[in-house]
């Protein structure tokens, strides 16, 4: 009786001793399989910005605008010229284009040509068929703009492990000069003459019309913005928004003479605009300060390499991944082997 105790005792520590052991083998494979399972990512440092040297930059743009047109309405109903129910409306639409370069990253140096129409804005007092009033603008001049933000843009492709360029960014406000030539067209519909500057003005006969023309120096005011699809140049998308203010005021003209004892208020214009870019350049560029580190889910920085921080545990690494498919793939084989074959009737 003593002696089998001591059998199973003796039986029982053995197998404790191999519980244990078994245990130690599934705690240092479970830490190799942990090991493997860590997937250490690091982001490399973004690009440097691209600093432009020298660029040079053309575009359009088209938009819309809303005018001043200082004592234009009071000329042209106090005088008689469209009678009473004349009315003036003040949007039109705004047009153009702008050729200039860009310095050391920051400056630019342009010259433009801009249009403003208030062609469909200037009342038409098409219920009484008395007349209509047409009135263009157009303002060439010089123009000086300081990018207070220029820098281009990268994202991190997790796929390619890589940094993507995206666009090249600009904010700059600028500063213009230049002169307005507008041109005031008056058109009769009615059965009598009608004046502008009174009686003693100029005369529109029945069914015709004249042109006036007046010059007046501008100063413009704005802010723009604008994206370029290529870190070299290229295609060139943006906007502006601003103003453009007369400097002086000046009178209006027919056929370049004044008017003789025309009974007219000096002529002011000024305007307020929002005008869509669209046009492309070259950059010539040299390498920048560094990019500002922009983390990406999944990714640490490199300085941090090695902290824990950097340890981003998966459910499963690639290589336990590509060791199950085998399994299951092997698996799967001696299954079908082990299948016994139909018997031949």
């Amino acid at each position: 009786m003593k002696l089998s105790i001591a059998i199973i005792f003796f039986i029982c520590i053995i197998l404790s001793n191999e519980g244990i052991i078994v245990k130690a083998q599934e705690i240092e494979v479970g830490s190799k399989r942990k090991g493997k399972q860590v997937a250490v990512k690091t982001i490399p440092p973004a690009p440097a910005h691209e600093v432009s040297k020298l660029g040079i930059i053309g575009y359009l743009h088209t938009g819309t605008t809303f005018g001043f047109f200082g004592g234009l309405e009071d000329d042209l109903i106090k005088n008689s010229a469209l009678q009473e129910r004349f009315i003036v409306r003040n949007w039109g639409s705004a047009y153009g284009g702008n050729l200039g370069v860009l310095i050391g990253n920051r400056f630019l140096v342009g010259f433009s040509a801009m249009g403003y129409s208030y062609d469909q804005n200037i009342g038409a007092t098409k219920e009484r068929e008395i007349g209509e009033a047409r009135l263009r603008s157009q303002i060439f001049g010089g123009n000086v703009g300081y990018a207070i933000f220029n820098r281009t843009h990268y994202t991190y492709d997790t796929e390619i492990e890589d940094w993507e360029y995206k666009y090249r960014w600009m904010l700059y406000p600028y500063l213009g000069v230049g002169f307005s030539s507008c041109n005031l067209k008056l058109s009769n519909y009615s059965q009598k003459d009608i004046f502008f500057g009174g009686e003693s003005g100029a005369k529109i006969g029945t069914a015709s019309f004249k042109e006036f023309t007046t010059s007046i120096p501008v100063i413009e005011l704005g802010l723009g913005f604008r994206g370029f699809k290529n870190k070299k140049g290229g295609l060139m998308l943006g906007g502006e928004v601003g103003g453009f203010f007369n400097l002086g005021k000046g009178e209006w003209k027919y056929e370049g003479n004044p008017i003789p004892n025309a009974q007219l208020s000096q002529t002011s214009l000024s305007g307020i605009y929002f005008r869509i870019i669209a046009g492309g350049g070259f950059l010539w560029s040299k390498t920048g300060e560094t990019s500002p580190e922009q983390p990406q889910d999944g990714y640490v920085k490199p300085s941090e390499a090695g902290s824990q921080g950097d340890v981003l545990p998966s459910s499963e690494g690639e290589d336990q991944k590509a060791t199950k498919k085998k399994k299951a793939k092997r698996k799967k084989k001696v299954q079908e082997e082990e299948q016994p074959l139909p018997t031949q009737p």
